[in-house]
């Protein structure tokens, strides 16, 4: 809230901010700005990502799904239909490493299969990319990968990458 925040170190009433905010992309900038933040720039290199650079992609295979922390269940049950109509295509689910990760076998298709490879190794050879809000769909579009962002209805999406501006 606005008066939640300020400069004038007056901690007892207010909640001191950063002199400086580097955002990742410009959706990130926008909610700090948004937020009363000042000095908000876009990130010009983004270190946590320099291992992208390094990924040889080779010849697409699979369609990669990459849930989050807690949507796995229901990321897995809106592309079903999906995953069934085309049984000639490979799917591959990577869950996430800190997620209860029990309802997968819930799914048994046979063109769906777990990994639990390095999501680098995963993305060298995925031909499509589908994310809720995980970070791996920024890294799937920086890698000129489709990418498709499931928006499951009742939750709310934080992922920038449905914002098409």
């Amino acid at each position: 809230a606005d008066n939640e925040v300020g400069q004038n170190n007056n901690y007892l009433k207010h909640v001191p901010i950063p002199d400086e905010i580097m955002a990742e992309d410009s959706a990130s900038a926008s909610i700090y700005r948004h937020a009363n933040y000042r000095n908000v720039s876009i990130m010009q290199i983004i270190n946590r990502l320099n291992y992208l650079d390094s990924i040889a992609k080779g010849e697409p295979k699979f369609t990669l799904i990459c849930p989050g922390l807690h949507d796995g269940e229901l990321m897995l049950n809106s592309i079903k239909d999906e995953i069934v109509k085309n049984p000639d295509s490979l799917f591959v689910i990577k869950p996430h490493p800190r997620g209860s990760n029990s309802y997968i076998d819930k799914y048994k298709y046979n063109n769906l299969e777990v990994s639990h490879e390095h999501i680098a190794t995963l993305l060298a050879n995925a031909k499509k990319v589908v994310v809720t809000y995980t970070s791996v769909g920024m890294e799937s579009k920086y890698l000129n990968i489709e990418t498709d962002v499931i928006n499951i209805p009742g939750i709310i999406s934080e992922s920038p990458l449905l914002d098409k501006s």
